[in-house]
């Protein structure tokens, strides 16, 4: 199977297929109850002894699968679960208004169910006069080394470009460690999905700021140097890298009314690592950008460094 899909995963996805074509596909969105079925998320882990031969080891477990047996992770005590089902149960909690169902765009498995993620749309909003779709998130794992998150991803729909820019004094990402129960977390959650409010109109006053800030014709050389001490291979690649997305500033149609501003040269970079004919030929590129959608991407947050603009 492709990377990070095993053998013993499953998703869905809302619209089209996800990285490979693997996955179940909707037409639209399902509430909670189907979204658990339909991704085959429907089963628990629970933590059991870890033995040294015949011997247990103290204060050591491992978080098993209940359906598979897999051994997803190994655990202290300390260590809390949450199940599948939980999950769903804490963004409907967080997220429901007027009594209306959270429906759910995708979810599903990783590495044989050591990571889960889950995602639903929120309101869209409107930058620039560009429509933007924005996706609350849950990721959550069983493998003992990383924390729940629960966030929020803006994709620019007319060229389905991932937006994960920081915006100062309004979190994209909140995190936490596998501690207590859910339920204790609420209240956390509730205001970190009111900041994730905030995000979404903070991040459209900081667009429209870029979109007045001029870009040097030299800005490519500071977020992507060519240096006498690269091989020969690495540098063909950084110019090919450099071009592409010089090219996308400079003739993308979508972006003519950015051009020269620090909007237009984000989006475009956005536009490479999110669509680019090079990166989509390598084997792991749809791996890799619904990484973005959860963690962020480096190139973006350089850009946006060096923009001087937060």
């Amino acid at each position: 199977m492709s990377a990070g899909i095993m053998e013993n995963d499953s998703l869905f996805v809302v619209g089209k297929p996800a990285w490979h074509n693997l996955g179940t596909v909707l037409k639209k969105p399902v509430n909670s109850e189907d979204a658990l079925r339909i991704a085959g998320l429907d089963w628990t882990v629970e933590s059991v002894p870890l033995y040294a031969g015949t011997k247990p080891v103290d204060d050591m477990y491992a978080n098993m699968r209940s359906d598979t047996k897999d051994i997803l992770g190994i655990v202290t005590k300390k260590y809390k679960i949450y199940q599948n089902s939980e999950t769903f149960m804490f963004l409907d909690d967080i997220m429901g208004q007027d009594s209306l169902p959270v429906m759910y765009d995708s979810a599903g498995s990783l590495f044989n169910g050591k990571k889960v993620w889950i995602m639903a749309r929120i309101p869209d909003s409107v930058v620039l006069g560009d429509k933007i779709a924005n996706y609350m998130f849950f990721s959550n794992s069983f493998d003992g080394k990383n924390a729940c998150s629960v966030g929020i991803t803006p994709i620019r729909i007319v060229c389905n470009n991932t937006l994960t820019m920081a915006v100062k004094g309004s979190p994209r990402k909140w995190s936490f460690k596998h501690m207590g129960s859910l339920e204790s977390r609420k209240q956390e959650a509730i205001e970190t999905l009111g900041l994730a409010t905030d995000y979404t109109k903070s991040f459209s006053m900081l667009a429209e700021k870029m979109a007045t800030v001029k870009v040097s014709d030299n800005f490519i050389d500071k977020l992507i140097p060519v240096t006498d001490t690269m091989s020969k291979r690495i540098k063909e690649n950084t110019e090919m890298v450099r071009e592409s997305i010089i090219n996308l500033y400079t003739d993308k149609d979508d972006l003519q009314n950015f051009k020269g501003s620090a909007w237009g040269f984000y989006n475009a970079v956005a536009d490479y690592v999110s669509n680019s004919k090079p990166l989509r030929s390598t084997s792991t590129f749809e791996e890799r950008r619904f990484d973005s959608y959860l963690e962020g991407v480096t190139l973006l947050e350089k850009t946006q460094k060096l923009l001087k603009i937060a």
